[in-house]
């Protein structure tokens, strides 16, 4: 039953109290054009018992793995290949 989607560059800020986690959502507004902090607003606020945020992050974790994983095995390959060199696996932590 979804009402529809939230877009959200970044994550400006989390802050629990009572038992409940509170998420700020954030969209770029203006790109950076010196080299400085692109400026970021607040669109939206994500609202969750601190259960939920837990296993959300466990989720997140879990994707992230994968994700390096993937990238991993894709450089592997095309080192394997010879089409240039593997960066880095990245660390652990």
């Amino acid at each position: 039953m979804a009402k529809g989607n939230i877009f959200a560059d970044t994550i400006v800020n989390i802050s629990v109290m009572r038992g409940v986690v509170r998420l700020d959502l954030g969209t770029i507004e203006e790109p950076s054009k010196d080299g400085k902090e692109a400026k970021v607003s607040v669109t939206d606020r994500l609202v969750m018992p601190i259960e939920g945020f837990a296993a959300s992050f466990r989720m997140q974790e879990a994707a992230v793995k994968r994700m390096v994983e993937l990238r991993n095995a894709a450089q592997a390959k095309r080192a394997a290949k010879g089409e240039g060199e593997a960066a880095a696996p990245a660390k652990k932590g």
